[in-house]
């Protein structure tokens, strides 16, 4: 039997959104392996996406801006009118995508004054400014555990 290639959509907007989501869930993960002596001991992979959220908030307390998180809300629900809805292609669940699309950029701009709708032409440019900021947002957190001496998390095997 020869494998598959594996692809989740034709929309390229689809696909980042599933690519963007499993990157945020690594890296909470990772931050939560990192405050944990034996990172094996406790299996990561089977907590749902807001019970991860809130224990990297419980793990490292207040941030300088805690608008990063309500983004990183925001995306995850996006991903789940993507991926848990049957009715992406119907009025309603197009509505409850641009309602998702919308929140996005809000947190975007509570975050970050300075942005503007006219600096992006689709919301593929959102969606990948909206992960950039993330991921520095996330940078800066790994940044504070190895000024911490947190040791790094080890690789999940497959």
């Amino acid at each position: 039997m020869q494998p598959y290639p594996l692809a989740f959509t034709q929309s390229r907007f689809k696909s980042a959104i599933l690519d963007y989501q499993i990157q945020v869930e690594g890296e909470l993960g990772d931050i939560i392996k990192r405050h944990f002596r034996d990172q094996e001991a406790y299996n990561i992979r089977r907590l749902q996406f807001q019970a991860r959220v809130d224990l990297v908030r419980a793990l490292i307390g207040d941030t300088p801006d805690d608008g990063f998180w309500n983004l990183i809300k925001s995306l995850g629900n996006l991903r789940n009118q993507y991926s848990h809805s049957r009715y992406t292609e119907t009025t309603e669940g197009q509505k409850k995508i641009q309602d998702a699309k919308n929140a996005i950029f809000q947190h975007m701009q509570n975050i970050r004054s300075d942005i503007k709708p006219e600096m992006f032409p689709n919301d593929l440019e959102i969606l990948t400014w909206a992960n950039f900021m993330l991921q520095v947002f996330f940078r800066v957190i790994n940044e504070a555990l190895d000024k911490e001496g947190r040791p790094e998390a080890e690789p999940d095997l497959p």
